[in-house]
């Protein structure tokens, strides 16, 4: 049985995997952290990192998806949960601390809930794509995405370059 997985694969596989893992690492840190600190089990972050992400994409598109737009995103989407995270809390959850955690626990289940049908109602339910700068183009990041084509410098190169080099470009080439 041959394996067709190349090593641009095997990079683009691992690229996916650590970034859905990066993910699974905040919503489950954002739920332990809640839980310990403020002693509510709330299911409810999730829907706020969403729309942090429709937020973020708003933003970016908004400016015709340069990349200020997108460091404006990075910047206001946060603040923008933020602001929907306090009136949460100032609104709804300040009046439920003294309860028991099922409470807690079945009223951030509704509050995620209703986010999301908000969302669905702003947004719509069409998943969003972001943009490729082309200020991140360069030579590590086309060798990690698997389209790095070897350059003079490789030629010169005696042998294989290092993946190292690839990695951080010219200046590490052996």
């Amino acid at each position: 049985m041959e394996s067709n997985l190349t090593l641009a694969a095997l990079t683009s596989q691992l690229l996916v995997g650590l970034s859905r893992a990066m993910i699974l690492f905040i919503v489950s840190s954002g739920l332990s952290f809640i839980l310990g600190v403020l002693r509510v089990p709330n299911v409810a972050h999730g829907s706020l990192y969403m729309i942090g992400a429709f937020a973020a994409h708003t933003i970016a598109t908004a400016f015709g998806e340069s990349v200020a737009g997108f460091w404006l995103a990075m910047f206001c989407a946060p603040l923008i949960v933020a602001v929907v995270s306090l009136v949460a809390e100032r609104l709804l959850f300040c009046h439920l601390y003294e309860r028991e955690h099922l409470m807690l626990l079945l009223f951030t289940f509704a509050l995620m809930l209703i986010l999301g049908d908000l969302t669905k109602m702003t947004w719509g339910a069409d998943s969003r794509a972001t943009i490729f700068f082309c200020s991140w183009s360069g030579r590590w990041w086309r060798w990690a995405c698997g389209c790095f084509r070897p350059g003079p410098s490789s030629a010169r190169s005696p042998g294989r370059r290092r993946w190292i080099g690839r990695w951080w470009g010219p200046s590490a080439s052996t």
